[in-house]
C-alpha cells in the first residue's frame, strides 16, 4: 500500500535520472529517489469533473520514458490507463 492506500499497478526505472517512478490504481504518479528517501513527489493524475470540482480514480497500467536518442534533453512520460494516454514533458533540474 501506499499513501493514498491504493495498490502500486506499475513501474519503470529512469536511468539517466535514477528516479523511481510508481503509479497506482486511484491515479497516483509517484516519483521517489531512491537514494534520498525522504525525496518523493506525488503527482495527481485523475482526472477532474469540470461540473462538479470532483476527481475520478483511474487505474495506471503503463509508465514509460522515452528519449530522442538525437537530443537526450528532449524526454516525455507516457501514462496510459484504461481509457487514456497522457504525456508529460520531463525536464532536467541543474544541481550546482
Amino acid at each position: 500500500m501506499n499513501p493514498n492506500k491504493a495498490v502500486y499497478t506499475c513501474l519503470f526505472w529512469d536511468s539517466v535520472d535514477h528516479l523511481l517512478y510508481a503509479a497506482d490504481n486511484r491515479g497516483f504518479l509517484y516519483i521517489i529517489n531512491i537514494y534520498q528517501e525522504d525525496k518523493i513527489i506525488t503527482k495527481d493524475l485523475r482526472d477532474k469533473n469540470h461540473s462538479t470540482g470532483e476527481r475520478t480514480d483511474c487505474k495506471i497500467n503503463k509508465i514509460e520514458i522515452i528519449e530522442d536518442p538525437r537530443n537526450l534533453d528532449r524526454r516525455a512520460l507516457f501514462v496510459s490507463t484504461d481509457f487514456i494516454m497522457k504525456s508529460f514533458r520531463l525536464k532536467r533540474e541543474v544541481k550546482q
